[in-house]
């Protein structure tokens, strides 16, 4: 059952890979990025009296990603 379910995974994964144009990767600063990623967390969680907070170093290099796909990894 497991590798039914990790097959049709992939499968979805490979329509979804054929949906989307080649992305160049971006310099993306951690930073600035993350924050802005993890805002919509963070107002759920105030819904529900929590809170998140992430603390990263200013010196942070920059990550050579695709944004949206790290975007859509993470959330």
């Amino acid at each position: 059952m497991m590798e039914a379910e990790c097959d049709r995974e992939l499968d979805l994964q490979r329509l979804e890979t054929l949906s989307y144009p080649i992305i160049t990767p971006d310099a993306l600063l951690l930073q600035h990025w993350l924050p802005w990623v993890i805002e919509p967390f963070k107002i759920r969680l105030q819904e529900h009296q929590q809170t998140l907070q992430i603390n990263l170093p200013s010196n942070l290099l920059s990550l050579l990603s695709d944004g949206i796909s790290l975007k859509r990894i993470l959330v």
